[in-house]
């Protein structure tokens, strides 16, 4: 029997290398394997392997730089989870959710269900990731900014942070521009205890760096805005966000004006 053993597991070992697909009787299941009678005692096999791998298989139909459309399937801190197939969804950074705008959570962005385009930038099969981006397919706030304004331009906007070294204002769409604290007329103490976040300020631009994307402020010899002015910025924002137009003044009614016309003439005559 011995013998006869040991001609068998010959045989069916001369058969055998990594990757072979054989036959086998499964005789032991257990919490860490299945145990498979393929005619000799013991073989390391991967029923793994004899299935179709989605992850493979995306690399090959949707490999790096292809431009995917999918739903918003959930949201986390860090990112949106965008269906790219029935069983692989991809995840869109928050950092490459805008071109300008720190973006803290997703939901500023996109919502649950939303359809989106996105890029593949990353596929990693080992680890089951894919790593997508939507920023080219929305508007470059960045590009828009540089073409409308100018080293020497005032702008006003909203401050966004206070720091010991300077302040931070959105200046356009979420573009942040930084005025230090030496391009600052503060009578003493601290910016904190000038400014706070949500203050509208005007100020100059003393620099626009284009490969950082970055822009230096002035608030020296700036006027600031009066108390008018913030109430029709804050007004402009208001409307902006709800998507209305701001209201504006309306002419005179045309038989007021004939009428008031109609008096004084009635008084020289």
């Amino acid at each position: 029997l011995e013998k006869e053993f040991a001609k068998k597991k010959a045989e069916t070992l001369s058969k055998l290398r990594e990757g072979v697909r054989m036959p086998g009787v499964v005789k032991n299941i257990t919490d860490y394997g299945v145990f498979i009678d393929l005619g000799q005692r013991r073989i390391s096999l991967s029923l793994r392997q004899a299935e179709r791998n989605p992850w493979e298989e995306l690399a090959v139909s949707h490999p790096v730089g292809s431009v995917i459309e999918g739903k918003v399937r959930n949201l986390t801190e860090f990112g949106a989870f965008v269906q790219i197939t029935e069983e692989i969804d991809g995840l869109i950074h928050v950092s490459d959710m805008s071109w300008t705008k720190r973006v803290k959570h997703p939901s500023e962005v996109v919502k649950k269900g939303d359809g989106v385009r996105a890029r593949i930038t990353n596929i990693d099969v080992e680890n089951q990731r894919v790593s997508l981006s939507m920023k080219e397919f929305i508007p470059n706030e960045w590009e828009k900014f540089v073409e409308a304004n100018k080293v020497g331009d005032t702008v006003t906007g909203r401050v966004v942070n206070v720091t010991d070294f300077g302040l931070f204002v959105d200046i356009y769409e979420g573009l942040e521009g930084l005025a230090h604290v030496s391009e600052i007329d503060v009578p003493g103490g601290k910016l904190e205890d000038s400014f706070a976040v949500d203050d509208w300020v005007a100020a100059r631009i003393l620099r626009i760096e284009e490969d950082e994307k970055k822009v230096g402020l002035t608030m020296r010899g700036v006027p600031q805005p009066s108390e008018d002015e913030i109430s029709e910025l804050q007004a402009a924002g208001a409307a902006d966000a709800a998507g209305e137009e701001p209201e504006s003044e309306e002419p005179a009614e045309p038989e007021a004006e004939e009428a008031e016309e109609e008096e004084e003439g009635g008084e020289e005559e």
